[in-house]
């Protein structure tokens, strides 16, 4: 008759290795997919981690890492659109900029939630205030603080006796 607790372990660590084939592969799909495709591939991954045969450091060391996954995902997706929005801004394409900030918002939302650093949170600010004040600005023709001007320039009377001498002589 089989031993129940060597065939448990046998179980456990077939349990551990396709944790850690899942967890690789969620580490892939981090970095091809966007990051509002990984909840739905790290659901099966914390199913997985609801086995308590697991052990409690396994699940936690796991759990902490699938949330650092997450958190690297949106602080690199957040920095990829606010750059796209500061461009937007300077190219001054203003429909573009609003979805581009509008991103950037839920992607430092998401990764304030998942525990972003203070420095990424300061610095995301900053680039998001910078993409909204940039742009927008110059105005192509006329307006009412600067009307057209039609009165004539005046001659250049810079250096104006010296060229009369050179033609007359």
């Amino acid at each position: 008759m089989a031993d129940p607790v060597k065939a448990d372990d046998e179980q456990v660590q077939r349990l551990r290795q396709r944790l850690e084939r899942r967890l690789s592969q969620f580490r892939d799909l981090a970095a091809a997919r966007p990051p509002e495709q990984l909840d739905a591939f790290a659901r099966p991954l914390l199913d997985l981690l609801a086995d308590r045969r697991l052990g409690a450091e396994i699940i936690r060391s796991s759990r902490d890492e699938i949330k650092g996954i997450a958190l690297e995902a949106n602080m690199r997706a957040c920095d990829r659109v606010l750059r796209d929005a500061l461009g937007y801004a300077k190219a001054d394409l203003r429909l573009e900029r609003i979805k581009a900030v509008q991103a950037a918002r839920a992607y430092l939302r998401r990764a304030d939630a998942l525990g972003a650093s203070e420095d990424f949170k300061r610095a995301a600010q900053m680039t998001l205030e910078a993409a909204l004040l940039t742009g927008g600005v110059k105005q192509m023709g006329p307006t009412r603080a600067k009307p057209l001007d039609l009165t004539p320039r005046p001659p250049n009377r810079a250096k104006q006796c010296e060229t009369e001498e050179m033609v007359a002589a």
